[in-house]
């Protein structure tokens, strides 16, 4: 009995004060736009997207990422600035003359390929490989 209370007192401790504990809880959602990859399809407010690349640019003390995109029929370039602890993830696209403002909610994460022709079947946007929806 007494070996079972030396082990249950501590396990109880330390349950007891992880709990009490305030934890950070964020969206699933959130860091959407941080975490793009290299050929990932992605609809950006309901709009197809392919990512062609990513770079990490750094100048006075600021970080951000660029990734190339094929977006509504044309190259673009999203930049998203790497955040720190107090700012939410927003970025913006570049196309041509456009600038457009994004944030992790804009974004929706495709599964596959498939679903990414699919995304284009309901677009008037071609694919970025020349192929039409039409």
């Amino acid at each position: 009995m007494k070996l079972l209370r030396l082990v249950a007192d501590p396990l109880f401790a330390l349950i007891r004060s992880w709990y009490a504990v305030d934890r950070i809880r964020a969206s699933p959602s959130e860091g959407r736009l941080l975490g793009l990859r290299n050929g990932q399809t992605i609809l950006i407010r309901g709009e197809p997207a392919l990512v062609r690349s990513c770079t990490m640019r750094i100048s006075n003390n600021d970080a951000c990422l660029e990734y190339s995109l094929d977006y509504i029929g044309a190259h673009c370039t999203l930049t998203v600035p790497v955040p720190d602890t107090t700012r939410s993830i927003s970025g913006q696209i570049a196309c041509g003359d456009q600038v457009i403002p994004v944030f992790d909610d804009d974004i929706v994460m495709l599964t596959s390929e498939a679903a990414f022709r699919a995304a284009f079947v309901n677009s008037n946007h071609t694919h970025p490989d020349g192929r039409s929806s039409a």
